[in-house]
Order: C-alpha cells, then sequence, then structure tokens
C-alpha cells in the first residue's frame, strides 16, 4: 500500500493544494524490458497478476507500440524482436541454410513459437529448424496493421528503381531503418547463394509481398502491385549492396 500525506494551504484559493512526501511505500514487483530476449520480466509476487497484460506481444503490432533497441549502424532504433530474431538466425547459421525464406516450417512449429514469443517464453535453444526464425522474420512483417512499404504509391516504386541510392523521402526514419535492416538480412543470405540457392531475385520474390497489402477485388492490379514491389525490393537491395561495398 502507498499512502499519500495532503497538506492544504491556509490561505484561499480554496483549489490550490499540495501532496506531501510519500511514506510507508513498497515496491512490490519491478518490470524491466529484457532487450535481448525480447520480453518482459517481472519481478516479484504480483507479478503473477500480469499474466492477463499480454505485455510481450510483438507480432500485429504497430511498430511505434513495441520496444525498440539502438543498433549499429541504423539512425532509428530497430524492433527489439526483430533484433533476437537476427541473433537466432545467425547462431543457427540459416544464411547457408538451402532455400531460406523460400521453404516453410510447418504451420503448427511456426504458430507455437509465435504465441511463446507473445507470451515471453520463447527460447532460443528450442528452435530445432532455423526455418522457424526465417519464417517468423516474414510473418512479422506480413502482419505488421500497416504495411511497412504503405506509404509508397506503385508510382513512387516505378520511379525509384530509375534512381540511385537508398534514399525514400516517402517513408519515415523508422520505417526506412527497418527496410535497411531487412536489406542487410537479405544481402548476408545472398551472399551465400551458392550454398543456400536464394540470390537476390529469389529473395526479393519471396519477401516483397510481405510489405505491402493489396486491397483490391481486381487480380490484374494485385498482380501489378507485386511485382512493383519485387522490382522496388530488388532495386533496394542492389543500391543498398553498392553502399556497403563504398
Amino acid at each position: 500500500m502507498v499512502l499519500f500525506e495532503a497538506c492544504f494551504a491556509p490561505e484561499p484559493p480554496a483549489s490550490t493544494f499540495c501532496i506531501g512526501a510519500p511514506y510507508e511505500t513498497s515496491h512490490d514487483l519491478h518490470i524491466y524490458y529484457n532487450y535481448q530476449a525480447a520480453r518482459y520480466e517481472v519481478k516479484g509476487d504480483a507479478g503473477r497478476s500480469l499474466d492477463a497484460w499480454n505485455m510481450n506481444q510483438h507480432f500485429n503490432l504497430p511498430i511505434t507500440h513495441m520496444p525498440r533497441t539502438e543498433l549499429w549502424p541504423y539512425t532509428e532504433r530497430i524492433p527489439a524482436v526483430l533484433v533476437m530474431l537476427q541473433h537466432q538466425f545467425a547462431l543457427h547459421q540459416g544464411h547457408v541454410m538451402p532455400y531460406i525464406f523460400r521453404e516453410s516450417p510447418g504451420k503448427a512449429a511456426r504458430d507455437r513459437a509465435i504465441a511463446s514469443i507473445n507470451s515471453g517464453t520463447f527460447c532460443g535453444a528450442d528452435v530445432d529448424d532455423v526455418r522457424i526464425v526465417a519464417d517468423l522474420i516474414k510473418v512479422w512483417f506480413r502482419e505488421l496493421p500497416t504495411p511497412l512499404l504503405h506509404r509508397v504509391s506503385m508510382a513512387a516504386m516505378d520511379k525509384f528503381v530509375h534512381s540511385e541510392g537508398t534514399a525514400l523521402p516517402d517513408l519515415d526514419p523508422a520505417e526506412h531503418a527497418i527496410l535497411l535492416w531487412l536489406a542487410d538480412l537479405l544481402l548476408h543470405v545472398a551472399s551465400a547463394e551458392s550454398s543456400n540457392h536464394m540470390g537476390i531475385e529469389q529473395l526479393s520474390i519471396i519477401l516483397a509481398p510481405n510489405l505491402i497489402r493489396v486491397d483490391t477485388p481486381n487480380p490484374m492490379v494485385a498482380v501489378a502491385a507485386s511485382k512493383a514491389s519485387v522490382d522496388f525490393l530488388r532495386h533496394f537491395l542492389l543500391e543498398r549492396q553498392k553502399e556497403l561495398a563504398a
């Protein structure tokens, strides 16, 4: 229990008052965010009462609503869950797995992994198939309430593929940083194409549809939008590759 002592001004006005120093305070629980594990952790017996809060939701959540962490060389913070998945991807040498990102694990295994992340119980040691980690990255982008490239129109995509560099005025800094993070991960995978058979072209085809959302009953428009996103991501990867090599 926390008690406060109220002390009122002896003179008018009646609405003027101040709160004195608290006393008999107690810290029944301590909540902190474990950035390496991408989850909130609670110390104290009262933590059991917080289970229903679903504090660890990381999928199907706006970028601005999730914990983010500083990561070199990006100028904006990256969602902690992506950094954790990147660590697991590297730990399990996902970049050399044949057809990584193309071949998906069983849906049940993937859904269990999502549930464990969203409940704060995910443990990398339990991952026996790195394709689960790759699929989690795809699903994270696909389930964003607002797609990462929602600000980039088809016309802007077409203009971009005829430009140089990775600058994108249509994206806000946080979205652009996340796109750069994804590009760097995919380029690392593409560097092992001789082992995994997944080059820039293949990765663009697989990942690009997860960055947009096409809400149209017209199949021709849907196909055009999908193609535009693939062309966009391919060009972005190639331009990022040039930047990293410079």
